[in-house]
């Protein structure tokens, strides 16, 4: 199977995790506005990680994979590929830090 092809199955793959984590972000924003009760907040954050953790082998697996396959793909394939392990680390540092 070509590299290529190999790269767009993760990137589909990883929108779904990716998905998910917005809407915890966007949910725990909310949550921490209107509420100031800490169990339902770490009930959320909880959550979160746990989201994250089993979906770690998916986005890191993704950079992964395009520096190992680095010379099959032009910069827009190695930036995209790049691009759901950042929005993930973001997201965690922007929710654990509040």
């Amino acid at each position: 199977m070509s590299p290529k092809v190999i790269l767009y199955i993760g990137f589909v793959i990883a929108l779904f995790p990716l998905f998910a984590m917005y809407q915890y972000v966007s949910i725990i924003m909310v949550a921490s506005v209107e509420t100031h009760d800490p169990k339902v907040l770490k009930g959320l954050i909880e959550n979160m990680a746990m989201l994250g953790m089993f979906s770690w082998p998916v986005w890191l697996g993704l950079a992964g994979f395009s520096v190992l396959r680095w010379k099959f793909f032009n910069p827009l394939e190695r930036l995209l590929a790049w691009v759901p392990m950042i929005s993930f680390m973001s997201c965690y540092y922007m929710v654990l830090s509040r």
